[in-house]
């Protein structure tokens, strides 16, 4: 029990650069992956209209919200897709690892069977998917860590993902606060906890936001029109911002 008290002390301080040596604080810049849901032959919801299809929408307001960040002297931007193209779920974590970000969002819109569902939701992983989340690291998705033993890797793995749940209910909570300012607190439905794929893998907090219902009848020709998803993205990006912070080292 002592042994594994000690694993466990060792990896807690090897993850957070635990030293006697006091440190001065720098200014850094934020790294945050954006990715947009879908894309190529993966279509994703519908809307009434032809041009109504998710993948395309989601490109179009996670470029604006890249663009918003893009602006600030302290972000960097990272998008798992920069055009209509088919990316695997796989992959968009593993560059999300590869860059090191400090946050992961991934965009998206809904649809329900009846077509009468209207409002925006923002999902995290839930601590049951954890199990799920170790399976996914070890598949090389995680992130790397040069000279450290597998053993003492997978213990910095949990306490990495771990940590990071709260920080994810975090930012989800802005995505709703702040979608919430903009389209009404009524159609907020609230923070989900599931085992959203696009978020397993991942060495950072993440975040899935489903910014309305591309279906509905009056939600989905609002998500249409360019000024509405211009807002969309602006909220988004000043939540992203909200939850940042000062950045030091």
């Amino acid at each position: 029990m002592l042994r594994r008290a000690r694993s466990i002390g060792l990896a807690l301080a090897v993850l957070l650069g635990f030293s006697l040596a006091p440190r001065q604080a720098t200014a850094r810049r934020a790294i945050v992956v954006l990715d947009a849901g879908h894309g190529g032959s993966n279509l994703g919801a519908a809307g009434r209209a032809p041009a109504a299809l998710e993948k395309r929408l989601t490109l179009a307001i996670t470029k604006e919200v890249a663009r918003l960040l893009e602006d600030r002297a302290d972000v960097d931007v990272v998008l798992t897709r920069r055009d209509d193209r088919f990316i695997t779920l796989r992959e968009r974590v593993r560059l999300a690892n590869k860059a090191g970000g400090d946050l992961f969002l991934s965009i998206h819109l809904n649809a329900s069977p009846d077509h009468l569902q209207q409002g925006f939701e923002t999902w995290i992983v839930s601590p049951e998917a954890l199990d799920v989340d170790a399976r996914a690291m070890r598949w090389g998705d995680g992130p790397t860590r040069p000279g450290v033993s597998e053993e003492l890797a997978a213990m910095l793995d949990d306490v990495e993902r771990g940590a990071a749940l709260p920080r994810s209910a975090a930012l989800a909570a802005r995505m709703q606060a702040r979608l919430g300012e903009l389209r009404g607190v009524t159609r907020g439905r609230g923070v989900m906890q599931g085992s959203q794929d696009v978020l397993l893998g991942l060495g950072m907090p993440g975040a899935l936001v489903e910014v309305g219902f591309i279906d509905h009848a009056t939600e989905g020709e609002e998500l249409l029109d360019p000024a509405v998803r211009s807002k969309i993205a602006s909220a988004l990006a000043q939540a992203i911002i909200d939850w940042l912070g000062p950045r030091t080292l």
